[in-house]
């Protein structure tokens, strides 16, 4: 436990204190905000998220990249094709090629001296069903506040 300079006195702080074990008396007098249980629910959850969706938007996000998954279909294709139309140095696109293979998007396997990408749609299906998923939540958010909207509106037109 340590005392700090800007702490009113009488109060201890110790580094693993969570906001919630803050007195409030202790945060209007620091300005710290209490996080809302509410609030505190929504961060536990961000915590929570998967990592892999970060690699995969993390992959998807490049153009070159996304482009390379589109040639690549349902089949086997070489790395030279799919370098053939960026005009890019080899170099860059197995660098691009390494970051799909890491969000699992794509396999690459050799076959004598060409190596080959296959597409890995399992992963897209995962992430659609997230998305979907998440659609399905802000369209519900979205119909609550059009209905409190609609209910504020009719309060206002019938008058007090």
């Amino acid at each position: 436990m340590l005392r700090r300079q800007h702490e009113p006195a009488g109060y201890l702080l110790r580094h693993s204190m969570t906001l919630s074990e803050i007195p409030e008396e202790f945060a209007r007098a620091t300005h710290i905000p209490i996080a809302p249980p509410r609030m505190a629910r929504l961060l536990s959850h961000m915590a929570k998220h998967d990592p892999d969706l970060d690699l995969i938007f993390q992959a998807l996000s490049d153009p070159t990249r996304r482009g390379m998954l589109a040639r690549i279909g349902p089949g086997a294709v070489p790395v030279s094709e799919l370098a053939r139309p960026t005009g890019m140095a080899l170099p860059t696109i197995l660098r691009h090629l390494s970051v799909l293979e890491a969000a699992q998007l794509i396999i690459t396997e050799k076959q004598g001296r060409t190596r080959l990408c296959r597409a890995r749609p399992d992963t897209l299906a995962a992430t659609a069903d997230w998305l979907a998923d998440q659609r399905a939540q802000w369209e519900a958010r979205t119909d609550r506040l059009e209905t409190y909207v609609m209910t504020l509106m009719k309060d206002r037109q019938n008058g007090p």
